[in-house]
Parts: C-alpha cells; structure tokens; sequence
C-alpha cells in the first residue's frame, strides 16, 4: 500500500542507507582516521529513522541488513574506531532492534564528534 506515510518511512529509511553508504567509502579511504563527520550524520539519520519507526512492528529489510553485526564490524582493530562511536553503534543497534534506548541520559541533538569535544572543553575547565 502506497501511502504518504510510508513514503515517508521510506524516504527516511533511504537516508539512512545513504548514510551508510557515504560512512563506508569514507572508512578505508581516510587511512587510520576514523571519518567521524560521516559516523555523525548515519548517527543523525538512524536516530530520526528509529524515533519513526518506533511504534511499527516492523523495519525496511535493507536497513536491518546494513545494521545486524554493525557494532561488532567496527570493533576491527583496523578502522580505529573511537570508544564513543562504538558506544553510539551499539545504542543504533539497540534503539533499532530491541525498541529502548540504553542511554536515555544523552543529549541526542550532539552528534558523537561535537559530544567528544563539549566533553573534554569541560575537563579542561575543571
């Protein structure tokens, strides 16, 4: 069925592969610095999609594709990944596929780059 919701659904759904798409070319490319800007934006675009999607009992099935074992994938010790960005691949995973958020305390507006930054900004006022 064709409705405007689900194209909109859709529309959020391809972001999100989109998103996916650009953080993976930018992964070997960048050498051994993890391509934060882009883990930023799939971040933002997993985050909308899952807030939508949160009530369906049901996910596009090219998105849970891209996600299953999407943690584990940038544990490799080859893509550097930063603690933080794992910690948000995980929480995409969760927020995704068990519908809860493992860390509602965080401010979901910063992306994980601007986070890490506001952090230590605040350390170093201490």
């Amino acid at each position: 069925m064709d409705t405007p919701e689900n194209k909109t659904l859709d529309a959020l759904a391809e972001r999100v592969l989109e998103a996916r798409v650009e953080f993976e070319t930018q992964l070997p490319e960048r050498g051994k610095r993890f391509p934060v800007e882009e883990f930023d934006r799939l971040w933002l675009a997993v985050l909308d999609y899952a807030t939508q999607m949160k009530k369906r009992k049901w996910l596009h099935r090219d998105v849970v594709r891209e996600f299953r074992g999407f943690r584990e994938y940038l544990q490799l010790e080859i893509f550097n990944t930063p603690g933080d960005a794992l910690r948000r691949a995980d929480r995409m995973e969760i927020l995704l596929f068990d519908d809860y958020d493992p860390y509602p305390e965080d401010d979901d507006s910063i992306p994980p780059a601007k986070s890490d930054r506001k952090r230590r900004k605040e350390k170093r006022r201490k």
